[in-house]
């Protein structure tokens, strides 16, 4: 039995009668919701005198009211995350203290008077266990809140253990690991007696998101947890699924939202009152990109500004298939949230660039790195270099997994959102033929003479090959495809190892590098229960990791696969510290030497910054420190980078490919769109 919901603010911006939403609540027997969070990045859902309020709707005032009418309380979310660069540089999380008192000050007084307002929910997620400053902020908010009037409300995760030698497949029969299970759930357990005891908090709200739960292992959880109300968490998104009989307080459904009876239509767009700052600066991206980056729809991922872009200087671009891909990607996630014509356009056109590349090598099933009518020098020599066809084109071969996994990312999105009937059967012969050539090799990308490309084997990359399977089979619904997957999928097998490689790496960089493309469209197409808990606990472990190096990308798939997280609005905080100058290294190269006089940055980011510089020859330790994307140095995709990565490089490079080098923009505009059909941002 469900009691309630929780709701988030930017969908319920669509709602045209946001009174009709709290009648069908109050039918489905709901008596609590959880509005997730009401400010964040400087702004608010209500009228603020300390934010700004980007929407002409006050669906608040009207959801409060109208739960007046049914008895429902109401709890308002404060500020919406504590972001990457205050948990590096923030560690006792003042600044993310004092922005939820604000927002908690001013919704007590706006609110006083509506009687269905009963307290406070706290949106983040702490570390869990929970930790010494984990409780200390619990005891500052909750006293503040006190103060004010109000209860106090978050939510605590069940923590999974750390995967460390083989034990990735969370085998029931297997002692060790159960052992090691219960012993962090009760150290769990007492973290958070502790942290309720030391903060007197009014309700806590436990989160299996995970699924890993027995029913008396919830049953334990509400038993040893005392002195606070306790409800549980379930997620709505798995249709038709039956609900526990526990004795918790009351039973939350994570999200209303996701509800069958509900309808996510973007019909309904309230009217903006304030320029929308993250929609222009990829609108800026955009039209740098279609103006001086293209080249027959390709994206040209790295231009020297010194030279056109058609020069020779400019012409070697082994990155296009997979920027392109993502671009495609972009533009049709942009046509499928507002439905300009401009966006199918633009990614029709590359699209037919990706067509191209999988078919200009003349073998079926080879796909190319990048193309053009014409090359100036010599063609190279080695696997990766460039070839002639019949029809005098010239090509880059030796494909690799990245590639392909950017060269499938576009396909599959632009089929999903953008293409007709037409260029859907282009597309699946495509896909049959890159999908037929993998498998007939012993899931290897091959290159035109027959032989393996360098970086074409997929079992190096497991995640690559079952999302790969996975989009290949939902494109063509072709059942060898479906049945290879199943194959790989077993958890002994590439499930298993995708487990492993899921892991906080020793080189961080090709952690993120083998996951940031192919984890998107397994988290959408898989939707058989117990393999789609498997991946999501894939995402949970990247996530463990990649949140502290500020990967946008793999924030906004960890919403996806958890929207109870706040990993959503931590991606949107780095959008929206994500400066789009930047993305010329000469410019960066002019703003971090500014930055280097400011005494207010942390000492650690001066002093990385100084050695990129070359303003000093040496890393305290040899160890960098994690720079904030409004300062770190612009790449392809910048939401690869990983804490540190300075120190492996000699001072003085300020960029990977030069000082005048111009990057596309890509990785701005695919997190971005993403966000916006995901509904993370407005």
């Amino acid at each position: 039995m469900i009691d309630g919901f929780f709701i988030n603010p930017i969908l319920a911006l669509r709602w045209k009668n946001p009174k009709s939403h709290i009648d069908r609540i109050a039918d489905l027997g709901g008596k609590n919701l959880i509005v997730q969070w009401t400010s964040g990045h400087g702004r608010s859902f209500y009228p603020s005198q300390t934010y700004g309020q980007d929407w002409d709707a006050n669906w608040l005032t009207t959801c409060l009211e109208a739960a007046e009418d049914y008895q429902i309380d109401v709890w308002l979310g404060l500020d919406s995350c504590y972001t990457t660069t205050e948990w590096h540089y923030d560690k006792m999380m003042q600044s993310y203290l004092q922005r939820c008192q604000i927002t908690a000050t001013e919704l007590s007084v706006l609110y006083q008077d509506v009687t269905s307002f009963c307290g406070f929910y706290i949106p983040i997620q702490l570390d869990q266990p929970v930790k010494k400053i984990g409780v200390g902020f619990l005891r500052e908010v909750a006293q503040f809140c006190h103060e004010l009037g109000y209860s106090v409300s978050c939510s605590a995760t069940i923590p999974c253990p750390h995967l460390i030698g083989l034990h990735y497949e969370a085998n029931t029969n297997d002692r060790e690991w159960i052992g090691r299970s219960k012993r962090l759930r009760n150290l769990w357990r007492r973290s958070w007696q502790h942290a309720v005891d030391e903060s007197q908090l009014d309700l806590l709200i436990i989160n299996d998101s995970l699924g890993l739960s027995t029913k008396s292992d919830l049953e334990d959880d509400l038993l040893y947890l005392q002195r606070t109300k306790k409800w549980v968490s379930h997620s709505l998104h798995a249709k038709n699924k039956e609900f526990p009989q526990l004795p918790a307080d009351a039973q939350i459904g994570f999200t209303y939202h996701d509800l069958s009876v509900i309808s996510r239509s973007t019909a309904d767009v309230p009217i903006r009152k304030n320029a929308d700052q993250l929609g222009r600066k990829a609108d800026t991206v955009g039209q740098f990109l279609q103006q001086r980056c293209l080249i027959d729809g390709q994206v040209v991922s790295v231009l020297d500004t010194r030279f056109p872009i058609k020069s020779a200087q400019n012409q070697w671009q082994e990155d296009a298939d997979w920027m392109t891909g993502l671009y495609v990607g972009a533009e049709s996630l942009r046509y499928a949230v507002t439905g300009k014509p401009e966006a199918a356009d633009f990614a029709r056109q590359s699209w037919e660039a990706l067509h191209k590349l999988s078919n200009i090598s003349g073998k079926p099933g080879v796909v190319a790195r990048y193309y053009l009518p014409e090359v100036e020098g010599k063609l190279g020599e080695g696997r990766k270099r460039w070839h002639r066809n019949n029809n005098g084109v010239y090509w880059i071969g030796d494909i690799s997994r990245d590639q392909l996994s950017g060269h499938i990312f576009g396909l599959a999105t632009y089929f999903d959102h953008v293409a007709t009937d037409v260029e859907k059967e282009i597309i699946r012969t495509d896909v049959e033929a890159i999908t037929d050539l993998i498998i007939e090799n012993q899931m290897m990308a091959i290159d035109l003479d027959g032989q393996p490309c360098i970086h074409g084997n997929f079992w190096v990359s497991p995640l690559f090959a079952l999302s790969f399977l996975k989009s290949a089979y939902h494109i063509t619904q072709k059942d060898s495809y479906q049945d290879k997957y199943l194959e790989l999928v077993n958890p002994h097998y590439f499930l298993g190892h995708a487990l492993q490689a899921a892991r906080i790496s020793s080189n961080p960089f090709f952690q993120h590098y083998h996951q940031d493309s192919p984890l998107y469209h397994l988290l959408i197409y898989e939707d058989d229960t117990e393999l789609r808990q498997q991946i999501r606990r894939i995402c949970h472990y990247l996530y463990n990791d990649t949140h502290r190096h500020g990967n946008a990308y793999l924030m906004i798939d960890q919403s996806i696969a958890h929207p109870e997280s706040d990993s959503g609005q931590k991606a949107v905080a780095e959008l929206y510290k994500f400066q789009i100058e930047n993305l010329n290294v000469l410019r960066w190269d002019q703003q971090a030497r500014v930055s280097l006089k400011d005494r207010d940055l942390p000492h650690p980011i001066r002093t990385s910054l100084a050695y990129i510089l070359a303003e000093r020859n040496h890393l305290p330790n040899g160890q960098g420190s994690y720079l904030p994307i409004e300062h770190r140095p612009p790449k392809e995709f910048g939401w690869n980078y990983y804490v540190g990565e300075e120190a492996r490089r000699a001072p003085g490079h300020p960029g990977y490919h030069g000082i005048h080098v111009q990057y596309s923009g890509v990785d701005y505009l695919l997190a971005y769109w993403m966000s916006r059909y995901h509904s993370l941002v407005g």
